[in-house]
């Protein structure tokens, strides 16, 4: 049985601006440990699209095969980092591609726990019993605007014709990142977990969950399908990419939490599934002693990231398949996707403030969550989360999206 399947489609734009990985430990145990990469890029003319398989190429290469830390959080950090700093010296290299900029889902299944990290406005959602739940925070002015609406402070209908909805309180652009979220969650029999970029949003929550829940088509690679063809469908003149990626937790297998694990430092190198990562790994630990060599002889200012050439399928549709909430000051600056900006597109822009918004947020930084100052403020990454805690049911943001009761109106 297929339990994960990742699709895209093109959409009304010129180019595929969307990029994803998804990569299993052992293609044949549906129980494998799992890592899901999903990013949106943005930036105008090819920028988008260089900057999102950028993001996720460097993210898998250093999550499974340089990273030696333990903790999967801080692995996750880790791997956002060398991205950003990727990204940052292609933009270097190549002065024409300032203002690129992608966001990223990383979503990493081990064992019965999934553990993540997101940075802008592509979504992940869990559908447990029933009921469709967003995880994972929205960095978009309108993701803050819903929750003035949950606070009586502005109209469901304010939020939705706000004229900055679209713009982004933080992406990865190769400088700072103003927000992170990172926690992560237990999962149970028969979860589904759903990574999505905002092409999607083209359907209505209640729209996914019907799509989602149907019985005869409960495989990830019937749900991957009907979701974007439902995006197809609603013909859209301005329709943005699309791209999902649907997982079904199968807690059955017994080789789910085996240690000889890409994503697990420190694991016994010895079984063929880890014969490629242990070469790449001991070339990754060489690669790291020679230029701590280097720094110490004092070139240690210089970045010498490879560019990453960008190689996407301009729309064809691809598909893999195979068995706390916390409350953060508004980022100052916001990074519009859609609308066209003076100067270079997707360059950060001066946000406007939003109708309702407090001038400073109330309460404390809980972990897995972090605060910046905002893009341009300098070329250091952000401060890393706090690895979170895993509960059997952990603090998450979003609303939850239930069918309707029988009987009910739409």
């Amino acid at each position: 049985m297929t339990v994960v399947s990742g699709r895209q489609i093109l959409g009304a734009r010129e180019r595929q601006e969307d990029a994803f990985r998804i990569i299993r430990q052992d293609e044949t145990d549906p129980g494998t440990d799992l890592l899901i990469l999903l990013a949106d890029g943005m930036g105008g003319h090819v920028g988008g699209e260089i900057a999102s398989r950028i993001v996720v190429e460097v993210f898998e290469k250093h999550c499974i095969t340089v990273s030696r830390n333990p903790k999967p959080a801080d692995r996750l950090v880790e791997a956002l980092e060398a991205a950003n700093a990727a990204l940052r010296e292609r933009i270097r290299r190549e002065p024409e591609l300032a203002g690129m900029g992608s966001t990223l889902v990383a979503a990493m299944k081990l064992g019965a726990k999934l553990y993540w990290l997101s940075v802008g406005d592509s979504a992940l959602y869990l559908l447990r019993d029933g009921q469709l739940r967003r995880l994972n925070a929205d960095h978009s002015v309108y993701g803050e605007l819903v929750e003035h609406v949950r606070e009586g402070r502005l109209t469901q209908q304010e939020a939705e014709t706000h004229p900055r909805r679209n713009a982004l309180r933080s992406a990865i652009i190769g400088d700072r990142i103003s927000l992170v979220d990172c926690n992560a969650i237990a999962l149970q029999r028969r979860d589904v977990i759903l990574a999505a970029s905002d092409g999607l949003e083209t359907l209505e929550d209640r729209r996914i969950l019907e799509l989602m829940t149907q019985p005869d088509r409960a495989e990830p690679k019937a749900i991957s399908a009907d979701l974007l063809s439902a995006v197809e469908a609603a013909a859209r003149p301005r329709q943005d990419n699309a791209t999902v990626v649907v997982y079904r937790f199968d807690p059955s297998a017994k080789r789910a939490m085996s240690t000889e694990s890409l994503f697990r430092a420190g694991a016994a190198a010895t079984g063929p599934a880890l014969g490629r990562a242990a070469i790449a790994g001991g070339v990754g630990v060489i690669a790291l002693a020679l230029v701590a060599l280097i720094y110490a002889i004092g070139w240690g200012g210089r970045e010498d990231v490879p560019p990453v050439a960008a190689d996407g399928a301009g729309g064809a549709v691809a598909e893999e398949a195979g068995p706390g909430t916390a409350t953060v000051p508004r980022a100052p600056t916001a990074i519009e996707r859609d609308t066209p900006q003076e100067g270079t597109p997707g360059a950060p822009v001066e946000g406007a403030p939003v109708e309702g918004a407090p001038a400073e947020a109330e309460g404390g930084v809980e972990a897995g969550m972090v605060p910046g100052t905002g893009p341009g403020t300098g070329p250091e990454a952000a401060p890393a989360p706090v690895a979170p805690e895993v509960t059997p049911e952990a603090t998450v943001p979003g609303r939850v999206i239930a069918p309707p009761a029988e009987g009910a109106a739409p």
